[in-house]
């Protein structure tokens, strides 16, 4: 099993109040993006990452296990912009948002011991609050958590059953949310590995400020 990254980072950063790409929004010392980057070279496993930035910030330094390559209009686009620049000998893909800072060894060793035993998997955390179905703000029913899972990143595919799943999406014409839900489309299983509540997703200020916290939480 040869497992390269696609690490996700061409949006804008305008929800934040940035003039920014959020990947490069500072978070402590270093862009967002970074701290990603940082949690996969820091790991043995992945030989090959690819960072997905707007193509106006593609000329970073380079380095020997990472490529640099320019996103699309949407998210599925980056995505398979990131695939397509991978080595052909990588058969497990790992794809990450660079807006999730926070992503651990714990969280990647999990993910690559479920995907030794070729599964399919994503990062998630259970719901705990209790979630309510409504229509027009009001309740129409309270919704049984237990089967509820919130989706993180990193996801982590065969090669070949991602690159069929965007095949699929692009010839019926539809998006996505995350890559497991193009992968279900294909009626192939996807397995929940546990992720951690940590590993947040910036996309509010609110967020921004957690993260800031959290950063000095984790600092030695």
């Amino acid at each position: 099993m040869k497992c390269g990254v696609i690490i996700v980072g061409a949006g804008q950063g305008t929800r934040l109040g940035y003039d920014l790409p959020k990947a490069f929004i500072p978070l402590g010392s270093k862009p967002l993006f970074q701290h990603s980057l940082d949690a996969f070279l820091a790991h043995s496993s992945f030989q090959e990452i690819v960072l997905v930035l707007p193509e106006k910030k593609c000329d970073l330094p380079k380095n020997d296990r990472v490529k640099i390559v320019a996103g699309g209009a949407t998210r599925q686009d980056s995505v398979q912009a990131g695939l397509k620049a991978l080595g052909v000998d990588c058969d497990t893909v790992f794809v990450h948002d660079a807006a999730r800072p926070f992503v651990t060894k714990e969280i990647l060793d999990r993910l690559l011991s479920a995907a030794s035993e070729s599964k399919n998997c994503i990062a998630a955390i259970p719901v705990t609050d209790t979630v309510k179905q409504t229509k027009s703000h009001k309740i129409i029913q309270t919704i049984d958590r237990s089967q509820l899972w919130l989706a993180q990143t990193p996801q982590v595919f065969s090669r070949s059953v991602l690159e069929e799943a965007f095949s699929k999406a692009q010839k019926e014409g539809w998006e996505g949310t995350d890559e497991a839900s193009l992968v279900e489309k294909l009626g192939i299983p996807v397995h929940i590995v546990p992720g951690d509540a940590r590993n947040i997703k910036i996309t509010t200020p609110q967020d921004l400020q957690l993260a800031q916290v959290l950063l000095h939480t984790n600092e030695p």
